[in-house]
C-alpha cells in the first residue's frame, strides 16, 4: 500500500464506502470456520470485521524504492489472528500476460516474490510453469501484522515486455485450511483502462470457477471495478 499522508475526509470516505479493489487496497487476510479468507482492506484503517470476500487484486509495478520492474503492493494485512499465527502463500501457476481476450501463459516472463527483511533475511520464490511452494510472510503479533514483500516481473534480459500480467496465489498457515485462490493483476506501463479490462475478466470468468486458469492454459481472463 503507498504510504503518505491520507486526509481524514478520505479516511472517512473509505470506511463509509467499503473497499473496491485497487492499488491502495491490501490482501487482508482472517481465519473463517478454520480456514484462511482473503478480503481488501487498507492498512491505514484496518479492518471493520464484515468486510466481503475479495479474491482479485491489483498492482501498478515500477518504482524508485525496487526498480522498473517491481513494487510492494499488494500488501498482505491481519489484524483478527490469533498470536503466534503462521500466514505464508503458494504460487499455483504460471505468470500469465493479458492478450486482449485472456492471459497467454506460454511467455518468458516470471514473478518473483521476496522478503528482505527478518530471518534468515532475504528469501523468495519465482513463479515456474506451475505451483511452487512459497514462504512465510509473517507471523500474527497482537492479533496480526502489516507485510509488503516485492513483487519483480523478471525477463528476457532482465528487460519484460509491457503489458500487464496476473499471478495466481493461495495463503497458507500451519493447522489451518489453505485459502481459496486469489489473483494479483499487475500493470507495467500499460494504459489504466487495459489494466482495467483485464481485472474484469478475472473476476467475471476466474474468480466463480477456481481452476479455469489450469482449463484453459493459453487464454484467460477477468474483470473488475477500480476506485
Amino acid at each position: 500500500m503507498r504510504r503518505g499522508v491520507v486526509s481524514l475526509f478520505a479516511l472517512g470516505a473509505l470506511a463509509s464506502a467499503g473497499f473496491a479493489h485497487g492499488e491502495d487496497v491490501d490482501i487482508g487476510v482472517r481465519v473463517v470456520a478454520g480456514a484462511l479468507e482473503t478480503f481488501g482492506v487498507s492498512d491505514v484503517l484496518g479492518s471493520t470485521g464484515d468486510e466481503p470476500v475479495e479474491r482479485v487484486f491489483a498492482g501498478e509495478l515500477g518504482s524508485i524504492e525496487f526498480g522498473p520492474n517491481g513494487i510492494d503492493d499488494p500488501g498482505f494485512f491481519a489484524d483478527t489472528l490469533t498470536d503466534g499465527t503462521a500466514v505464508g502463500f503458494n504460487i499455483r501457476a504460471a505468470l500469465g500476460r493479458w492478450n486482449g481476450a485472456g492471459f497467454d501463459l506460454s511467455i518468458s516472463e516470471t514473478m518473483t516474490i521476496a522478503r528482505f527483511f527478518g530471518s534468515p533475511g532475504q528469501i523468495d520464490a519465482a513463479s515456474g510453469v506451475g505451483f511452487v511452494p512459497g514462504f512465510t510472510l509473517a507471523t500474527a503479533s497482537g492479533g496480526g501484522f502489516d507485510e509488503h514483500p516485492v513483487y519483480i516481473l523478471n525477463g528476457p534480459g532482465g528487460t519484460p515486455a509491457d503489458g500487464v500480467y496476473l499471478l495466481e496465489l493461495e495463503v497458507t498457515s500451519p493447522a489451518l485450511q489453505t485459502s481459496l485462490p486469489l489473483w494479483i493483476v499487475f500493470n507495467l506501463n500499460t494504459d489504466e483502462a487495459i489494466h482495467d479490462e483485464a481485472i474484469e475478466w478475472v473476476e467475471a470468468n476466474l474468480v466463480p470457477s477456481p481452476g479455469v486458469l489450469a482449463a484453459a492454459p493459453l487464454a484467460l481472463g477477468a474483470r473488475r471495478r477500480r476506485r
